[in-house]
């Protein structure tokens, strides 16, 4: 459960980690298909699929993150700009009287 936008970096930061670990992993396995066999190739191709089918859940975890990210900097702002035209309100209220 992330509750703090600190929490939130790290999430992102753990998940594009992961992902690019997976990726590499990935890579590697592509590479060795360029010299294997045909029985092994076949091997390989399916362990390619495999390590694709972790990273796509992970892609959509990170787009979430992300999109939950970018809304809470925009309400912290938006929150923040309230704040400081109350309190321009309030001290122009305490001015006029």
């Amino acid at each position: 459960q992330i509750q703090t936008t600190d929490e939130l970096k790290t999430a992102l930061s753990d998940t594009k980690d992961k992902i690019a670990a997976l990726k590499a992993e990935r890579q590697d396995i592509r590479n060795k298909i360029r010299r294997a066999t045909p029985e092994e190739k076949l091997q390989l191709k399916e362990d390619a699929k495999a390590v694709t089918a972790k990273i796509t859940p992970l892609r959509t975890h990170l787009k979430r993150l992300q999109r939950i990210y970018d809304q809470s900097d925009y309400v912290y702002k938006m929150i923040e700009t309230e704040q400081k035209l109350e309190r321009q309100a309030a001290r122009n209220r305490e001015r006029s009287l």
